[in-house]
């Protein structure tokens, strides 16, 4: 598999990502997500970014942080709309988000650490 590069850093208004399970390599319990939902809101904040790819449709494809996704979708309507937690941080991957064989392989990559 190619090294993926990151790009940069953005700040994502979540329904700007197509967060499709295809690319999830783990899965989670519901009280996993909340206990990460709960830190999230105990800190204000996202501590990791997640991986972006753009996606044909002005959407970005979720490669991995899946469920830092899903804490924050959990946390929309606990928060303010001014509130950094109502967007998701991310890398943009330099990667074609519809190879997705690459992606997969970027995400089990990536969560195997």
């Amino acid at each position: 598999m190619p090294d993926v590069m990151t790009r940069d850093l953005l700040c994502v208004p979540l329904d700007m990502v197509d967060a499709g399970e295809e690319y999830n390599s783990r899965k989670y319990s519901a009280a996993d997500i909340k206990l990460l939902a709960d830190e999230m809101l105990a800190t204000g904040r996202q501590l990791q970014p997640v991986g972006l790819a753009l996606n044909g449709d002005g959407l970005y494809r979720l490669v991995y942080g899946f469920r830092r996704y899903k804490a924050l979708k959990m946390l929309q309507t606990r928060v303010e709309d001014s509130h950094p937690l109502k967007q998701i941080e991310g890398v943009l991957l330099d990667v074609d988000a519809q190879d997705h064989k690459t992606l997969f392989e970027f995400n089990v990559r990536e969560n195997s650490n």
